[in-house]
């Protein structure tokens, strides 16, 4: 089923960007939780022929598997999770910044598509793509840990956001003061003597 086709056949024109929101993210939670599926087939001619051994080899598949599992649940909790005063600080707040790094991490495991959007373009999305750039890095191409803020600073200063704050220079900046720090990295350099 195609998400959009959530938007035809609504009579109600007038319908918020926050329902749509999640009328959107809802849909794709289904199609996601469709995915689960935790049965696999043991060859056991590759198994090692003592227990011990035996234990840590299917200890070894599984452990990716409840991985998959958790992240399964956290992401969820967040689709789930009601935009209140409590969760103003933390990462169910309504800038769905949580959301985003546990969904990247999960649609990775998976192997899917990671789309993410917002108001201009400018703000989350270019963010996001800085800090999955990074993360990409590390992940597939050997990055150490300690070097992923630099990398993320550097494309951060040199990267998509820039171009995308370039095309967009009348549009304010929506980015909730409260974003996990992580994501403050991200921010645009200030002008030069503001520093």
């Amino acid at each position: 089923m195609c998400r959009f086709s959530l938007l035809r056949g609504r009579k109600k024109k007038n319908v918020s960007k926050d329902a749509l929101s999640a009328s959107l993210r809802h849909a794709g939670w289904r199609g996601l939780a469709a995915l689960s599926c935790l049965a696999f087939y043991l060859d056991k001619s590759n198994s090692p022929p003592n227990s011990t051994s035996k234990a840590a080899y299917v200890d070894k598949l599984m452990r990716p598997l409840n991985a998959l599992d958790e992240l399964y649940r956290l992401v969820a909790s967040f689709i789930r999770s009601k935009r209140t005063a409590a969760c103003v600080n933390t990462a169910c707040s309504a800038s769905g910044v949580g959301l985003l790094s546990v969904s990247s991490e999960l649609c990775s495991r998976l192997g899917a598509c990671h789309i993410i959007m917002c108001n201009s373009g400018v703000h989350r999305c270019t963010l996001s793509v800085t800090v999955e750039q990074a993360t990409i890095l590390a992940r597939s191409h050997g990055l150490p840990p300690r070097y992923i803020m630099q990398a993320t600073d550097v494309m951060r200063k040199q990267g998509a956001r820039v171009q995308n704050t370039a095309k967009n220079l009348g549009v304010r900046d929506r980015t909730p003061q409260s974003a996990p720090r992580l994501y403050k990295l991200c921010e645009p350099p200030p002008p030069a003597g503001e520093e």
